[in-house]
């Protein structure tokens, strides 16, 4: 039973993970390199619907964005941008390069 409803919300992030630390840990030390401005190995995180991915990845980039300045990030969710071109659009909307994405291009 949820206690607090405001967990289900959008923009939540929870302030402590519990019981997450090994995930927690394999997903910083996967998106570190992003910290010293080199290119980071793709990440997929799967699971069933309500075991926390989203809010483990919001916790995680929140606190790589702590400790790197000027980190950049974007959560896209793919079941409301689903195509390639709605993604794209999205992951390139926060930095304001959303004028370089073409519609007829290949994401």
């Amino acid at each position: 039973m949820l206690q607090n409803a405001r967990v289900l919300c959008p923009e939540f992030v929870p302030r402590e993970l519990q019981h997450r630390d090994h995930e927690h840990t394999a997903l910083t030390e996967a998106l570190t390199p992003l910290t010293r401005g080199e290119r980071a190995d793709p990440v997929i995180i799967t699971g069933v619907t309500g075991v926390g991915k989203t809010h483990l990845t919001k916790f995680t980039l929140e606190h790589l964005q702590e400790a790197e300045l000027g980190l950049e990030t974007a959560l896209v969710n793919c079941w409301q941008n689903y195509s390639g071109y709605r993604a794209i659009f999205r992951i390139l909307e926060n930095p304001g390069h959303t004028l370089d994405v073409h519609r007829q291009s290949i994401p």
